[in-house]
């Protein structure tokens, strides 16, 4: 199979849901299947299905919900109170608070450890991290004078280290977690507020608010190695889980600026709501998710990726039916063409990827499939079939898996 391009961007709003007042954090449980929105002026989180993109419940919570973070097993959702200097846990099987934890002052941003062992929570009034045993859900230590208003939090993926941003003027913290001391400082943009952390922890991306701009730092160096301009206020920042892009939130202009990881420049940007401040991604990169603030909606962003194009079709034979679907992927969905050589007799290539029909002629067909969706590069998928006089032992054409944008699921299956 002859390889495609790595996906292009021009990704689109698919829907718009209607939350809590003033929605601000979001994230995402590992199994994709439920984002959870904080709602700062109504003290509420919304739990929101994104199978069908509507609230199915709403939390009660203290004052002013801002950050919030999942565990790595989906069990907990640790929500910063902002007003109450207090982080709710809540336990996401009955979507209830089970218990309320006091930390430092004007708590902020959090972010959980790769293992689940401890949540680091930024408290922006007192300039302070404290950090959470989420085994005992008890404060164990606080790291002072990491900067002025730190708003934002992000953990390396081996968990060695979490880097802070500090709003009003200072630079980025980065704290041992081993020791939960200060290691270094990166003077970065003006204000910077969102962090993210690349997959394979090399970079970290910093929004700048009041420069419009994006630092981008060398993790190995903690320097930086490139600023990339952005939209007007950028905000939230999150990036898709195979690397290539960074989803920034543009809170003044009310856009979502997506990074091209590999050339550091922005690919697209797509309308949003008011006062965009969060955004997630979902664990399969299909959909970015997006608090506008000052619409009180969360947007649904459809992540186009490039069509991908897998399988080897087994042998047929004359007069037997045959019927086999090539494994296709992308967003929006595919659609797949002959685009060189030519079908056995009796047989046609549906636009998903099936081929079918009962074959009229014996011999070895070769040919090339094509899938496109104009999202990027065509994929490309070199066939040979070959159909006998008579069938050969074992099972005709059985199927193969046939899905979309990651996913995958058996067909079904011809006899002999």
């Amino acid at each position: 199979m002859l390889a495609a391009a790595p996906p292009a961007h021009a990704d689109t709003v698919t829907t718009t849901i209607p939350v809590g007042d003033s929605p601000f954090g979001v994230a995402i449980t590992p199994d994709g299947a439920r984002a959870y929105v904080t709602n700062f002026a109504d003290d509420t989180v919304s739990v929101i299905d994104t199978t069908t993109n509507t609230v199915t419940t709403t939390v009660d919570d203290s004052n002013d919900p801002y950050g919030v973070a999942i565990t790595p097993d989906g069990i907990r959702v640790y929500v910063t109170n902002f007003a109450d200097d207090t982080v709710s846990v809540i336990d996401t099987a009955t979507n209830t608070i089970t218990t309320t934890i006091g930390v430092g002052d004007g708590p902020a941003g959090v972010a959980i450890t790769p293992d689940g062992a401890r949540a680091y929570v930024v408290n922006s009034t007192d300039g302070s991290v404290s950090v959470i045993d989420t085994t005992t859900n008890t404060t164990i230590t606080t790291t002072t004078d990491v900067g002025a208003n730190p708003p934002g939090v992000a953990i390396t993926p081996d968990g060695t280290r979490a880097y802070v941003t500090n709003f009003d003027g200072g630079p980025v913290s980065v704290i041992d977690t081993a020791t939960n001391t200060i290691t270094t400082t990166i003077g970065v943009g003006g204000a910077p507020f969102g962090v993210a952390i690349t997959p394979d922890g090399t970079r970290a991306y910093v929004t700048n608010f009041a420069d419009d701009t994006v630092s981008v730092i060398d993790t190995a160096t903690n320097t930086i190695t490139t600023t990339i301009g952005a939209g007007d206020g950028p905000a939230g920042v999150a990036i898709t889980p195979d690397g290539t892009s960074a989803y920034v939130v543009n809170n003044v202009d009310g856009s979502v600026s997506v990074i091209d990881t590999t050339t550091n420049t922005i690919a697209t940007t797509t309308d949003v709501g008011a006062d965009p401040a969060g955004v997630a991604i979902t664990p399969g990169g299909t959909h970015a998710y997006v608090t506008n603030s000052g619409s009180d909606t969360v947007s649904v962003i459809a992540i186009e990726q490039a069509p991908t194009l897998t399988g080897t079709p087994p042998a047929g034979a004359v007069g037997q039916p045959y019927e086999y679907a090539l494994t296709l992927t992308g967003q929006p969905s595919p659609t797949t063409t002959v685009t060189l050589g030519t079908l056995p007799g009796g047989m046609t290539l549906s636009a998903d990827g099936v081929l079918s029909g009962t074959p009229t002629t014996a011999g070895p067909f070769a040919f090339i499939v094509t899938a496109t969706n104009g999202a990027g590069a065509d994929a490309y998928l070199p066939v040979v079939l070959d159909i006998t006089e008579t069938p050969p032992t074992g099972s005709l054409g059985s199927l193969g898996s046939l899905g979309w944008a990651g996913s995958s699921g058996v067909v079904g299956s011809s006899g002999s």
